[in-house]
């Protein structure tokens, strides 16, 4: 399966960036460090060197913005998978989300994207295939 670039953008709420890694962290049957980016987008100010140095496939971002989806923007400009998650501070994920996205995504390879509990795109598949939600086909 192709990388995944997770993007997180984080506003204010450190508690909360804190859950959402341990979340990805935390999954079983998948290789996060070799499957994934986590693209922390940093529009709080905050020092955040201590949590990307733990891990190298964490990343900083800054950016001067007040607005998620401009943060979620600068995330995607710098991502560099074939796919992408976008979480928010605080959200979680069930400890095999990972492993069942990449099966979901082996089982139907050109779908442009996946709705689960989080949002996964593929960019290059976005205006020329059609969709699968919940097991059904939209065109």
């Amino acid at each position: 399966m192709d990388k995944i670039s997770v993007i997180i953008p984080y506003m204010q709420e450190s508690r909360l960036l804190s859950k959402t890694i341990e979340s990805i962290l935390g999954q079983h049957s998948f290789d996060v460090a070799g499957s994934c980016e986590i693209l922390v987008v940093n529009a709080a100010k905050q020092d955040l060197g201590a949590l990307c140095a733990q891990h190298s496939f964490i990343k900083e971002i800054s950016c001067d913005t007040d607005r998620t989806e401009q943060a979620i923007a600068a995330g995607l400009s710098k991502a560099d998978g074939a796919w992408t998650a976008v979480f928010n501070c605080g959200d979680t994920v069930s400890d095999r989300y990972f492993a069942d996205l990449r099966d979901a995504l082996r089982a139907f390879p050109d779908v442009p994207f996946s709705v689960c509990k989080a949002f996964c795109v593929n960019p290059a598949l976005l205006q020329t295939k059609p969709s699968v939600l919940n097991g059904a086909w939209f065109n």
